[in-house]
């Protein structure tokens, strides 16, 4: 009985520590995606912009778009393979549930 017990502990455990790496990883790419849509709205708003200022803006616009794209590929990757990793050792769904609802 004890045995069971302090399995199912560490397996909240380890659930909780994934899902709190894995909203902390979400949230830093809607970070990302806040910053490259700023960037971006830069470029399309300022009509009368420098054709050097247009040009700087346009790169800074292109790298933090970048730099989204990855920041997601990561995340969503890492959320796949948590929500595999879940689906092999969890007997609590709603763990699984919540993984699957950060990939949407």
């Amino acid at each position: 009985k004890k045995m069971s017990e302090t399995k199912k502990r560490m397996a909240e455990w380890k659930m909780t520590t994934v899902k709190r790496e894995a909203e902390g990883k979400v949230t830093l790419a809607e970070q990302q995606v806040q910053q490259a849509m700023e960037a971006t709205r830069a470029v399309t708003t300022d009509v009368e912009m420098a054709p050097e200022a247009m040009k700087g803006a346009c790169e800074k616009a292109g790298s933090t778009q970048h730099e989204a794209h990855m920041c997601i590929q990561e995340t969503k990757t890492f959320l796949q393979n948590r929500q595999r990793d879940t689906k092999l050792i969890a007997s609590d769904s709603s763990i699984l549930a919540e993984i699957t609802k950060m990939l949407e």
